[in-house]
């Protein structure tokens, strides 16, 4: 009957865990195959760039320079723009959509306007523009070897102002090359997609750019989880930058594979899974679903004599996103993997009742020649029980299982700190 409730609920976690993998994507027009869903994912969640109210990306739609200018003033942290910023250009007025953005823009230096005093907020933007946006804003360097770009086929249809731009951008890695790994097509117009990735790339790279480009980091609010009761704290900082689950707060995973104490020592690897995505009670996403948690056994006593039942702590070190993500981190489980008090009980009392039934047969055999078999039930059933529960108290006690999908409690013993 075990055998078979596990089988039962190991099938019920796959389908709940590849249910949240599936749910993990909620747009409309991004399935899990787009070659760039995990950077799309990454920046929706980041609230760099946004969806439509039906859940449409349109990663295949051109950005206009508006567009690209207000995700890269989210990316860097700029998301309160109020304040008097003068207006400079002729075409955008104040009802215009990016307005503040464009404004915040001009008076950082981050992306400028032409000229003859417009912005031509609606043109669309090519890569190579973008390319040497991401060149303007990243820290200097002493020399540019544009030899980096000759392993890509078209490196001659770099317009020659871009050339030393899209240079350094890709020496930092910040560039897009696809579907042809062996091409930019730098004066193809940028897509969504596209932008999801510069930008995803770009954020991996905010130690090179400018600092007075990079907002201050500032505490946009104080969320909370609703986890653990017993949890030391239950708060969680969201930032312009990043959310930040503060040590002391309690999580929930699962066992990804099954565990037994006894085929185990200290410092053997073991994996975890959250089911479900980890939000805060204000909506905030902070780890998706199908992360995986990755652990260790930090102390491990196996069962001995006297009934002594095995214990296990386990130590959570890092935790990888299902965008590839691997983010460092201490957490340790909030009490010590043991069996149950049932089951503890349930193996005394099968000694005790196994016990009692040898005890009487052996009290029927030993007065089967009298014939008084309530004798020797009478005597032989409590002698047996007492053997019996004798023998469970005193033999070594129980190891502990973990089974597919059986929850985890861990406290937090470090800040977990996620990007947006």
């Amino acid at each position: 009957m075990k055998k078979i409730f596990a089988f039962f609920a190991a099938i019920i976690f796959m389908f709940t865990t590849n249910l949240s993998a599936n749910a993990l994507i909620r747009l409309a027009d991004v399935n899990e195959d787009h070659w760039a869903v995990q950077e799309i994912v990454t920046v929706i969640n980041g609230g760099v760039m946004g969806v439509t109210s039906d859940g449409y990306f349109h990663p295949d739609e051109v950005m206009t320079r508006a567009d690209f200018t207000q995700t890269l003033l989210r990316l860097l942290g700029h998301r309160d723009n109020a304040g008097y910023v003068e207006n400079v250009f002729t075409d955008v007025p104040e009802d215009f959509y990016a307005y503040s953005d464009i404004l915040k823009s001009q008076a950082l230096g981050l992306i400028y306007g032409y000229g003859d005093g417009t912005f031509r907020p609606l043109n669309n933007i090519s890569k190579s523009e973008v390319e040497s946006i991401i060149s303007h804003i990243t820290e200097d360097t002493d020399y540019i070897d544009t030899d980096v770009l000759d392993v890509f086929t078209d490196k001659d249809d770099i317009p020659a102002w871009a050339l030393e731009r899209y240079a350094k951008a890709v020496s930092m890695g910040v560039y897009v090359n696809h579907p042809d790994p062996d091409t930019l097509l730098p004066n193809k117009l940028l897509t969504r997609a596209e932008c999801a990735v510069l930008l995803y790339k770009l954020r991996d790279a905010l130690n090179n750019v400018k600092k007075e480009f990079v907002a201050e980091e500032q505490v946009m609010s104080i969320d909370h989880l609703d986890i653990s009761p017993d949890a030391k704290t239950n708060e969680v900082k969201i930032t312009n930058f990043r959310k930040i689950i503060l040590a002391g707060n309690v999580l929930k995973v699962y066992f990804a594979e099954n565990f037994a104490s006894k085929r185990y020592v200290d410092g053997t690897e073991i994996k975890f899974i959250n089911v479900e995505d980890i939000i805060t009670e204000e909506g905030n996403m902070l780890i998706p679903a199908q992360s995986q948690f990755i652990g260790r056994v930090s102390s491990l006593i196996k069962q001995r004599a006297f009934n002594q039942n095995a214990k296990v702590g386990i130590e959570i070190t890092k935790v990888i996103l299902p965008n590839g993500e691997q983010i460092d981190f201490s957490a340790q489980t909030v009490k010590d993997l043991r069996p149950s008090k049932a089951a503890t009980f349930g193996k005394v009392a099968a000694y005790t009742v196994g016990g009692a039934a040898v005890g009487s047969g052996i009290g029927i055999a030993a007065s089967a020649g009298s014939g008084k078999y309530g004798t020797g039930i009478a005597v032989g059933l409590p002698v047996g029980a007492g053997v019996g529960l004798a023998t469970g108290l005193l033999t070594p006690g129980l190891q502990y299982k973990g089974h597919v999908g059986d929850p985890v409690y861990v406290e937090l013993l470090s800040d977990l700190v996620i990007r947006n």
